[in-house]
């Protein structure tokens, strides 16, 4: 009970008030509610985090984890053996929903892969794509007898393994998946909204109060300056370390217990809607995510009927705030877990009208519930989600200008929150991360 209350104190501290909106209400009334029965899925398109990794550094001071060596043969910040499966499972689980007749939601795509017939994307991080990779190859095995098969000396992997491509954003220009591109005016946003009295009022209350952040701080050798807009990924950056150390079976330290899981994964939760907070924080970090999205939906006659995005728990909870996604049960609340997903299905109703269903899967092994806009209906219609993100797509005509020195950049915070907050100290990090800073 004590850690539901504090993941809806996280979502409820961030969330805009509960106020139903004039536009809300028209959505409603206008949208006729369609049952699943009287709509038929004809594209697909999923957002998902990669699966279990190893930590980024430096994680805090006092981490008794923090040697390199203890995550050979992987290195930091790569996909771990379990993370690996979480994604494979994942492209079993989307398989069994939109590939082949067998398909539970529609038979969007044959069994077997042909080129053309889906899109991948991924940021520049090593990690979402080995994801893509490995949910790609849960999702299309080669079948017994296909010409997609191949063989290997003295191995079996041509039986179970199709390679297909995927395409990956550059960091520079990444305003869909990892929000890396530099943009002046966004991070002066974030800037004001991570170190605003309400953002400190709202930390406190998911921490339990002064006296937790205080063991935090003492334990951990670091300080939280609320000033500070590095320190905003404080309570996230510890949660994140012992979770990936957890699952790796490292001992972890003693004193953590007393707030892990909760009420750091509350503040994680808290922390990750802030990197998509306003709709200016929206469209300079996932405005041409925002876009890809309702082009394809747009224009599915010419679209692939399968696309996805490999990113971080981050892409996902901003697609959830982009779109105003409501949970229909609990299992919707708090941080998107390792190969978190959601899933985007374009229908079409008996009237002829196209509408989106939004349904998302926070865990591996956790069950698909219903998501759907604040405001909407269960089918809600292309015009209506239009609408609720008719300024949070990216735009031509705005302007990332503002005067040079303007502290801590969003950009960075992003890349700390990818990569690891040591590739800070050197300009000169290639764009494409090698496998010592990824």
């Amino acid at each position: 009970m004590y850690a539901a209350s504090l993941l809806l104190l996280a979502l409820a501290a961030l969330a805009a008030p509960n106020v139903v909106t004039a536009a809300a209400c028209k959505r409603a009334k206008r949208a006729a509610p369609s049952a699943a029965a009287d709509t038929q899925c004809i594209q697909v398109q999923v957002v998902y985090r990669h699966g279990a990794r190893t930590i980024v550094t430096p994680t805090y001071p006092t981490d008794p984890n923090a040697d390199p060596k203890l995550y050979q043969p992987y290195g930091l910040g790569h996909l771990t053996s379990l993370g690996r499966q979480h994604e494979y499972v994942l492209g079993q689980l989307l398989r069994s929903r939109y590939v082949g007749a067998t398909a539970s939601v529609a038979n969007l795509l044959d069994a077997e892969y042909a080129s053309g017939v889906l899109t991948t994307k991924t940021s520049g991080v090593a990690r979402t794509q080995e994801s893509a990779a490995s949910c790609l190859a849960g999702m299309w095995p080669p079948a017994a007898g296909s010409r997609q098969r191949w063989h290997s000396n003295n191995t079996q992997v041509g039986q179970v393994w199709t390679p297909i491509v995927y395409d990956i954003i550059p960091f520079a220009q990444d305003r869909a998946i990892a929000g890396t591109a530099p943009c002046a005016s966004r991070d002066l946003e974030y800037n004001r909204v991570v170190t605003s009295g309400e953002y400190r009022t709202r930390v406190l209350r998911v921490l339990g109060g002064e006296a937790n952040l205080r063991y935090l701080e003492t334990n951990s050798g670091t300080n939280y300056n609320f000033s500070d807009p590095a320190s905003a990924a404080f309570a996230y950056n510890i949660f994140s370390a012992t979770q990936c150390q957890e699952l790796l079976g490292l001992t972890t330290p003693s004193w953590i217990k007393k707030l892990y899981p909760e009420p750091l994964r509350a503040a994680s939760t808290l922390y990750l809607r802030t990197l998509s907070y306003t709709p200016k924080l929206m469209r300079h970090s996932y405005g041409d995510l925002t876009k890809w999205l309702m082009n394809a939906t747009r224009n599915y006659e010419t679209q692939p009927k399968f696309q996805a995005y490999s990113g971080h728990d981050a892409t996902v909870s901003a697609v959830i705030q982009i779109f105003e996604l409501e949970p229909q049960d609990d299992a919707g609340f708090g941080i998107p877990d390792f190969s978190a997903c959601v899933m985007i299905e374009l229908h079409r109703d008996r009237q002829g009208r196209l509408g989106l269903r939004f349904f998302y899967r926070r865990e591996y092994g956790g069950k698909v519930i219903t998501m759907v806009p604040k405001g909407c209906n269960e089918f809600c219609l292309l015009d209506d989600v239009e609408e609720i993100l008719s300024n949070k797509m990216s735009r031509d005509d705005e302007t990332c200008d503002v005067p040079a020195d303007h502290g801590t950049t969003l950009r960075e915070v992003h890349r700390a929150h990818i990569l690891g907050h040591h590739i800070l100290a050197d300009p000169t990090t290639p764009s494409t991360p090698t496998e010592e800073t990824d």
